[in-house]
């Protein structure tokens, strides 16, 4: 069966998404990763070097009428005080995607800081496959217990 859509027809499409993500995603994100070296540097009791990216996100805090609980893919309980929504062209990028689509970050390894607090990442999952490329990434952030 041939595709409904030209390629063109999907270039467009993607770039119209992309218009939306610009125009909505308005705050920045510094995503701090540890470095390769992060195990060798832990074992010496000294804290990881850690990569900075930023990105623009649409951030959500939950408030009193949102459940800041939500079930994850592999169904375990997630609890999280911040998501933030980040377009995956743009964590490509900055270099933020590996070669499989997928965020070069492991949850509980490394933290987010968004308008000067900071907030471990707890969780991400992608969303929005469109042309075998996501669209979306969602992180989940829990706030440490210090500010900057």
């Amino acid at each position: 069966m041939a595709d409904l859509l030209s390629d063109v027809q999907h270039l467009e499409i993607r770039a119209a998404l992309q218009d939306v993500l610009d125009t909505f995603h308005d705050t920045p994100v510094f995503l701090h990763i540890p470095s390769e070296d992060y195990v060798q540097e832990f074992m010496e009791d000294l804290a990881p070097a850690t990569t900075v990216y930023e990105v623009n996100a649409l951030v959500e805090y939950p408030n009193l009428t949102q459940s800041t609980v939500t079930n994850t893919e592999d169904g375990s309980i997630l609890h999280f005080e911040v998501k933030a929504q980040i377009g995956i062209d743009d964590m490509d990028e900055v270099g933020l995607i590996n070669g499989d689509g997928l965020p070069i970050f492991v949850p509980k390894n490394g933290h987010m800081v968004i308008n000067e607090e900071k907030y471990e990442i707890v969780y991400f999952n992608i969303d929005g496959a469109f042309e075998q490329k996501n669209i979306l990434c969602y992180i989940y952030g829990k706030k440490f217990a210090k500010t900057l």
